[in-house]
């Protein structure tokens, strides 16, 4: 029961980090639109989020070595849920590269908190399937996000989808916590 409730949480945790990661590259063309971003504008929002993305990679395996798994993962989709959620008060290019550069250094703990996790849960001989679930929950979430973030868009608009979304991972922590 333990195993499976591991990873049914990180597979789910994986989907979600996917979802939020989504969020603007399927709302681009609305948000283009609102905005008259160029695509030059466009490409430096992404690249503040691979930029945090990027540093924060290791920095992050260190502070989930500092802070533990449970409130190690807890910071990372506290801060990544609500950089996803805080996008819809973007106003224009700056901020939204503001957002995403935080949304990209919570993003950034998903696989060293999940293989964390799954080395302190799992059985040796059962880690690489472990990490193979991961795996299958971030390819999942790439594949669910662009209908149901575009489902979300056209139903509610850009703002509540970015909300919608980041409350995901609100309700992931609270199942997490409480497992």
């Amino acid at each position: 029961r333990v195993e499976f409730g591991v990873l049914s949480l990180i597979f789910l945790v994986a989907v979600i980090n996917y979802i939020d990661r989504q969020t603007l590259s399927v709302a681009q063309p609305v948000i283009s639109k609102v905005f008259a971003f160029s695509n030059r504008d466009y490409s430096r929002i992404v690249f503040a989020f691979l930029l945090a993305y990027a540093l924060m990679q290791p920095l992050s395996g260190r502070l989930l070595d500092k802070l533990g798994t449970v409130r190690g993962f807890a910071l990372a989709v506290i801060w990544w849920s609500a950089a996803c959620a805080l996008t819809a008060v973007a106003g224009g290019a700056f901020s939204f590269a503001a957002y995403r550069f935080l949304l990209g250094a919570g993003e950034a703990a998903l696989i060293p908190a999940s293989i964390k996790t799954i080395s302190e849960w799992l059985p040796v001989e059962r880690r690489q399937y472990g990490i193979g679930i991961m795996n299958a929950g971030i390819s999942i979430g790439g594949m669910i996000a662009t209908p149901l973030v575009g489902w979300l868009l056209l139903a509610y608009g850009w703002q509540p989808m970015f909300v919608i979304t980041g409350a995901l991972g609100i309700v992931w922590l609270a199942v997490w916590l409480l497992f």
